[in-house]
């Protein structure tokens, strides 16, 4: 049975993950190339307003852990 690993960025306003606001397509080449892929993505809105992203990342488990 395959199992998996989920990785979870969040994105806070004001607080990028990413190098470029705009283009984030080398960072996640770069985590595709370490196996992640991109599934979801979740915007929640708090009581202020403020709004959270999060990006929900996964990969095969090694089989040996």
């Amino acid at each position: 049975m395959q199992r998996w690993e989920y990785k979870t960025l969040r994105i806070d306003s004001g607080f990028p993950i990413f190098s470029s606001d705009t283009n984030p397509e080398v960072e996640l080449n770069e985590l595709g190339d370490d196996g992640w892929e991109l599934v979801d993505t979740i915007i929640a809105t708090g009581s202020s307003g403020t709004e959270t992203k999060s990006l929900i990342l996964k990969r095969p488990k090694d089989s040996a852990e």
